[in-house]
């Protein structure tokens, strides 16, 4: 609302927002226009993208053969959220890129020239990677991965190629290992059936040579011994290696994944560490010497033996990683915590492993040195037997061991299962047409609205009745609505006739805002009746010569003797709104040059009466101002009821000033929604400067629905009165 000087600031209710809303519609319409067909624009020009969404869930597979599985090490929630970022990879975004078919290459938009340093390959794994999005199912093993592209069939074909190349990848990685294995056992089994063949044709060619086929009571049975405990020892060192090959197999796999995990088991290094160790051992070699002497697994001695053996292991796997976490060597992140149980089992099977290594190896050199006592034939033929049948049970013990590993690796099945693959989408997802248009609509009101808020705020001019009477401190005399009504003129020659009260309906809002105009001042002040009435206004283009017009036709109408003088010496207008000549007028009567009965035209209006400007003069101000005009007035009072006097603004020029002070009155005529307060204030203190007797104002182009919006039952009369008179005319 318009403020001025220290006045203080007017809230804007609703009933104020409203009208400035409705006041200002064209600009609201505009902003609001302006942002819809942008939107609509930005909804036909914008490129359609399409997207293409597949499902897949990772599951636990059952191996055929257990093994040692790293996808059972590594929880859950890592392992899921390491399979987004591994769907997001480069690698894997290049491995898409070269299953993908010429046609599908051909909707993507490659540059004739290419940039430095990329190819078009590199811009497609780009753009690929770009428009990847995967999303996990909360409180599941399922992802969804949609992929975007400007081609539907491009994003069905890349969203399926993603879930292909990803199947293989966690395919080949469960394989790896077995893989590994496999080819470790089948390096050994050719060594050993080399050993085989050559322990087989020595033994041969022994007893043939030497014709010596038996051995004794004593000798088999220590033959027998020294067999089972080579044998066992050669399998001690196959485990050991295995388990060496597998650790070095889990921390490469963990130095890939930038993992930091303990170091090897044995630096950790306690007193309390290192006797159990002892006692595992002890306890190896306990066992393995009750094995040799074919002691069988139910005996008691053998039972205890294998359960203090499981009972160290499980304390000392305990403990340990227990002495690991309290030195903080262990990363932080649980997911890494059943990875560290399996190495602190690895570590201590290699313990283990070695502790028999040990003492079978000793058993073996003690009966060795049994052997040696034995007659030399009988020696050397129990050394070529026991060669031959360790080495044919350790060809054995591989040959299986390398069918189970052949058997696992072909069991392996990638732990990815799709569920739903993707399908060519009908619709594309952007733009989102009736989204943005919502959208749109939205901000267009917003931006509208907001727009004519901040306009009206920084507004300071006067729209109502109540700024007029708070801020320039004057009685409304009228409030004179914007004329929208259609003019009985067929032929509008000016538009400025058309407003003429003999030219609109009698029962318009204008007619009835005139007619209470002439009402309100012909009551201003029964004991002073005022004959001659000044108007004037602050500025030009405020209405005031139409006001005076439509006030003195009003007049007239109602059989008051009405005199309309236009003192506008300088842009006179009056002549030309009742069609008369200019000249003889006021400037040739004050000049001597005409009798005032000459240059008096009566108008077509019965009762109007009309003396126009006459000569443009070059001193306007001291010609209103001579005496001649004063006794012109006097002489004029006496032949009419009322004078309306159309004067210049006055804060332009000083004519309305030095008129002020031959009439009986003055009204100052605002244009509502123009003139701002300062300037009415200024045009006001002009004239009280000069003790001028202002008698009040009139607003004059007042928005006609916020005027009846706030006198409601002035409107709903206005209506009742229009369509009683209609239905009396029809009578």
């Amino acid at each position: 609302m318009p403020i001025t000087g220290s006045q203080e600031i007017k809230e804007l209710s609703f009933s104020d927002f409203i009208s400035a809303v409705l006041r200002r519609r064209r600009i609201a319409i505009t902003c609001f226009l302006g942002v819809v067909i942008a939107t609509i624009l930005f909804n036909q020009l914008s490129p359609k993208v399409y997207e293409a969404e597949t499902t897949i869930v990772f599951e636990e597979t059952k191996e055929p053969i257990p093994t040692f599985d790293f996808s059972q090490a590594i929880s859950t929630k890592s392992f899921i959220q390491n399979q987004i970022e591994e769907i997001k990879s480069r690698t894997l975004s290049e491995e898409v890129t070269s299953t993908l078919s010429d046609e599908i290459i051909k909707t993507f938009k490659i540059p004739n020239k290419l940039p430095k340093g990329f190819t078009k390959e590199e811009l497609i794994t780009a753009n690929i990677r770009k428009n990847i999005s995967v999303t996990p199912t909360r409180n599941s093993d399922v992802i969804q991965i949609k992929v975007r592209s400007r081609n539907p069939l491009s994003a069905t074909v890349i969203a399926n190629a993603i879930t292909r190349v990803l199947k293989e990848r966690c395919l080949k990685v469960k394989r790896e290992e077995v893989s590994s294995m496999r080819v470790f056992i089948e390096g050994q089994l050719g060594l050993f059936e080399d050993q085989l063949q050559s322990a087989e044709f020595t033994l041969k060619e022994f007893k043939e040579r030497n014709r010596v086929t038996l051995l004794d009571d004593e000798s088999k049975e220590i033959l027998k011994r020294i067999t089972a405990a080579e044998v066992l020892y050669n399998q001690a060192c196959s485990d050991r290696k295995s388990a060496e090959h597998r650790l070095s197999y889990i921390q490469k796999r963990l130095a890939e994944q930038k993992s930091v995990l303990v170091p090897s088991i044995t630096e950790v290094a306690t007193p309390w560490a290192r006797k159990l160790k002892q006692k595992l051992v002890d306890l190896e070699v306990q066992y393995t010497t009750l094995k040799i002497q074919d002691y069988p697994e139910s005996h008691p001695q053998v039972v205890k033996l294998k359960d203090q053996i499981a009972q160290t292991k499980e304390t000392l796997e305990t403990k340990m990683l227990k002495i690991v976490k309290g030195e903080r060597i262990i990363d932080p992140l649980s997911e890494l915590q059943d990875l560290l149980q399996e190495t602190i089992s690895l570590e201590i099977n290699l313990e283990t492993y070695r502790a028999k290594e040990n003492a079978l190896h000793k058993t073996v050199n003690t009966y060795n040195k049994k052997l040696q006592s034995l007659p030399e034939k009988e020696y050397e033929l129990s050394q070529l037997i026991r060669d031959k049948e360790v080495s044919d049970k350790i060809y054995a013990m591989l040959l299986e061991k390398h069918e189970e590993a052949r058997i696992t690796e072909a069991g392996k099945v990638s732990s990815i299962r799709v569920i739903d693959p993707a399908k060519t989408p009908k619709f594309p997802i952007k733009p989102k047409k009736k989204l943005n248009l919502a959208i749109g609509v939205i901000i267009g009101l917003m931006l509208g609205i907001g727009l004519v808020v901040f306009l009206e705020y920084l507004d300071t001019s006067i729209k109502t009745i109540e700024d007029v009477e708070r801020d320039v401190n004057l009685v409304v005399l009228g409030s004179i609505p914007i004329i929208r009504e259609k003019s009985k003129l067929k032929d509008e020659a000016s538009p400025i006739t058309s407003h003429l009260a003999t030219n609109l309906p009698l029962k318009s809002h204008a007619m009835e805002a005139y007619r209470s105009l002439r009402t309100n001042i012909q009551f201003t002040d029964p004991d002073k009746p005022l004959n001659a009435i000044l108007f004037t206004s602050a500025g030009p283009g405020e209405g005031k010569t139409l006001t005076v017009s439509n006030l003195g036709i009003v007049l007239a109408l109602s059989g008051v003797k009405t005199l309309l003088i236009d003192c506008d010496l300088r842009r006179p207008v009056l002549h030309k709104l009742f069609q008369e000549d200019k000249e003889p007028g006021v400037v040739n009567i004050l000049a001597g040059q005409s009798e005032v009965k000459s240059v008096i035209h009566k108008t077509k209006i019965d009762n109007l009466h009309i003396i126009t400007c006459g000569a443009i003069p070059p001193n306007p101000a001291e010609m209103l101002g001579s005496h001649r005009m004063k006794e012109l007035l006097s002489e004029l009072k006496k032949k009419f009821d009322i004078i309306l006097v159309d004067s210049p603004p006055v804060i332009a020029v000083t004519d309305p000033v030095v008129l002020s002070s031959e009439v009986d009155g003055v009204v100052l005529v605002i244009k509502s929604g123009s003139t701002s307060s300062d300037a009415a204030l200024r045009a006001k203190s002009l004239l009280e400067n000069v003790n001028a007797r202002i008698v009040g104002a009139v607003l004059n182009n007042v928005w006609v629905e916020g005027l009846y919006g706030r006198y409601g039952y002035y409107h709903h009369y206005h209506h009742y009165y229009t369509q009683e008179g209609e239905k009396k005319g029809r009578k």
